[in-house]
Parts: C-alpha cells; structure tokens; sequence
C-alpha cells in the first residue's frame, strides 16, 4: 500500500495545532479512568492478541526505540533531571524497566482499575510525567544545558 503523504501531513498538522491545546497530564484530569468515545474495545483485544503473537519483535523494538530515544536531547534532559540515571548502567536499568512497564500494556484491560495494565499506566503516569511535570514548573529543566 503507498504512503499518501498528503493525509499524513494533515495528521501531523492536526497533532501539531491542537496537541499544545489539549489536557495533558495533570492532578485534576486524568485520562485512565474513562475510555474516550473512540476507544473499541474489542479492536482493542485482537490488536493485544497480536501484539503477543509477535512478542518477541515488539519487545526488541521497544528496547531499541528506548536506547535511541536517550540519544535526543529533548528526552535525555528529563531523564538525567530525574537524578535516576547517573551512569550508563542506571540508564539501561531504566530502559529495561521501561519495557517491561510497555510490554504489560499488551496484557489486560487499561481502564480496568484492577489490572495489571492500569496500574503500571498509573504508575508510569505518577511516576515519570508528573516529576517532569513538576520540574518543568520549577524551570529545572531549562537550566540544564547538556550541548
């Protein structure tokens, strides 16, 4: 199948006008405890159990896809600003528990407060964004020059 640039494009465009408008992670909102009107959940489920079909594949992306990301800037400041990652093997140890926390999204219900999914979604959420989110209230993250 090609790829129509054009409408790719115009999903770019939308993500990048209405993204910064949009609720992100807050204390008062948080997007965990309701599905939105487009989730389907059965979609949901067959896509799960395709992702287990080729598990193996995910998981090496994931992996890769997390190593990459520390090499960019606009993720590595966050990441060494948390004081988590002093060294090449905290980094790595920080990777892998990252996977792990991905690769259980694949396994149950997100918007089940009972699952597994959603309480590591919870705890990725509480953990991760809301430090960020705070640092970058207190601009900590801006003083941080890593060039």
């Amino acid at each position: 199948m090609p790829i129509d640039q054009e409408y790719l494009d115009e999903r770019w465009q939308l993500l990048a006008d209405e993204g910064p408008k949009t609720i992100g992670v807050t204390g008062e909102y948080n997007p965990l405890l309701n599905p939105p009107a487009w989730y389907d959940a059965e979609r949901f489920k067959r896509s799960q159990k395709l992702a287990k079909k080729y598990f193996l594949s995910l998981n090496i992306a994931h992996f890769i896809g997390n190593i990459l990301l520390v090499h960019l800037p606009d993720v590595l400041i966050p990441v060494l600003a948390t004081g988590h990652s002093a060294s090449p093997y905290m980094v790595f140890m920080r990777i892998l528990s990252t996977v792990i926390h991905i690769l259980s999204w694949y396994d149950e219900d997100p918007f089940d407060p009972q699952s597994k999914t959603h309480k590591s979604l919870m705890t990725v959420r509480r953990n991760c964004h809301m430090a960020v989110s705070r640092m970058m209230n207190k601009n900590i993250l801006v003083k941080i020059d890593i060039g």
